[in-house]
């Protein structure tokens, strides 16, 4: 998923950002991936040396849900 996406799985993907410390408040879940969700997706993706894209793909979602990143 990336900008322009909404749903509830959206949702989880920002729920686990927050989670992570990587988007800022609880205000931001709120099932759209607008701005706030990709800066947060590229600072997440950056900080455990996944590929910078702002896209929450396989690779990415492993990461947000596995509990050691």
């Amino acid at each position: 998923m990336r900008e322009g996406a909404q749903g509830e799985v959206v949702k989880a993907a920002q729920t686990e950002l927050l989670k992570h410390g990587d988007l800022k408040t609880a205000a931001q879940v709120d099932g759209v991936f607008g701005p706030d969700t990709d800066t947060a997706t590229r600072r997440f993706q950056e900080r455990v040396a996944l590929t910078v894209d702002g896209i929450v793909g396989p690779a990415t979602w492993r990461r947000l849900i596995s509990t050691g990143s």
